[in-house]
């Protein structure tokens, strides 16, 4: 089977906001916009 790769859409109206309330609570944030690959 082919592997298949899914990008992720582009960085909507709340990105920033839900990226700043999730760090402000003590989330640490790694990657953005990671890719998901599945078979």
């Amino acid at each position: 089977m082919a592997e298949t790769f899914l990008s992720m859409p582009p960085k909507d109206l709340f990105h920033d906001i839900v990226k700043r309330a999730l760090e402000k609570d003590g989330w640490i944030i790694t990657h953005e916009q990671l890719p998901l690959s599945f078979e």
